[in-house]
């Protein structure tokens, strides 16, 4: 994968975490489970960013199936920043 596609995929998804998206999914083309889960979520007005499972880059794929064996993989994003030193402070 090339680093432009790589950069893409991350401004994605910052855009994702701007416009308070609350969930990713991430899915394989002509699937009826990906096609019934995005109508849910249209229907029920909740904000997704949909991504094709192709365009993810490989190694991500392979730490998220560690997880998630099934599709579609839906991810909640929860708006949040961690700072390490916030975290290493008392230590």
């Amino acid at each position: 994968m090339s680093t432009g596609t790589l950069l893409c995929i991350l401004i994605d998804l910052f855009f994702c975490l701007y416009i308070k998206i609350m969930y990713v999914i991430i899915g394989k083309q002509k699937r009826i489970q990906r096609d019934e889960l995005k109508n849910l979520l249209d229907e029920k007005g909740i904000q997704y960013h949909y991504v094709d499972m192709t365009e993810m880059p490989i190694k991500t794929m392979t730490y998220l199936r560690m997880y998630c064996n099934s599709f579609p993989i839906v991810l909640k994003i929860n708006h949040s920043f961690s700072n390490l030193e916030d975290n290493f402070e008392d230590t």
